[in-house]
């Protein structure tokens, strides 16, 4: 079958899942040319190769080379969620020691915040890392840069699964989370992010608060985050 790929980005991560065959041809120019597209704008990314039936030796070929361009400009490339034929084939070319190989997106991800070598950015420039959930766009990057000039440092999601695989991979301190997405046709999503860390202090957003004064919410929200982590600037 062709291949399918699907990408989103996961705090400063990015996922790209694959479905189908990686082979010489359309499919490995495709892989190329998104992971091309994605390097523009985050330099780490994961591949999850679960949905993979077949990669022959152009294709294998083809991520070898990638994960060496990534490399040199700074980030990196991880493989996660091999299927059996996969990794059967990376063990027979010897190549299975040359990528980094997770067992599943979570455990990928985390890797990146926890490796050694972190940017100064994801270091020594913040305090503290603040998740934050919300289904909008625009909100999450209004809480992004509130946060982040504030002296904190902030990783965004969209959707409940996987601000779950945040919360395991990257360790915030403090959980943001809109109102909004407190269904009560479904579990509540604060009893789910307190069930997968329950020891991380978690603030719930008004439920009109996209449509609030953006400063006076800003204040209110920074003034909360302070009571929970302090302020960093009174460290400095």
């Amino acid at each position: 079958m062709p291949l399918e790929m699907q990408d989103r980005e996961l705090g400063k991560v990015a996922v790209i899942e694959c479905l189908g065959r990686i082979v010489a041809g359309t499919e490995a120019q495709a892989i190329e040319a998104r992971v091309n597209k994605l390097c523009a704008g985050c330099s780490d990314l994961v591949l999850d190769l679960g949905g993979v039936t077949f990669i022959d030796s152009s294709g294998l070929g083809t991520l070898v080379r990638l994960l060496s361009r990534v490399r040199r400009s700074g980030g990196d490339l991880k493989l996660c969620q091999l299927s059996a034929a996969v990794r059967q084939l990376l063990q027979l070319t010897n190549l299975l020691q040359v990528f980094d190989v997770q067992e599943s997106q979570a455990s990928a991800v985390s890797a990146f915040y926890t490796r050694s070598r972190l940017p100064a950015e994801k270091a020594g420039d913040y305090c503290s890392r603040v998740l934050c959930i919300h289904p909008s766009a625009d909100t999450l990057v209004y809480l992004r840069e509130l946060l982040r000039r504030s002296g904190y440092d902030a990783v965004t999601s969209s959707n409940l699964p996987d601000a779950v695989v945040l919360l395991k991979a990257t360790a915030p301190t403090l959980v943001i989370l809109a109102g909004e997405m407190q269904s009560p046709r479904n579990r509540a999503a604060a009893d789910i992010l307190r069930e997968t860390r329950a020891d991380v202090p978690l603030i719930l957003l008004e439920q009109d608060f996209s449509r609030q004064d953006a400063g006076q919410a800003g204040s209110a929200l920074l003034a909360a985050v302070r009571s929970h982590l302090g302020d960093p600037g009174a460290a400095q």
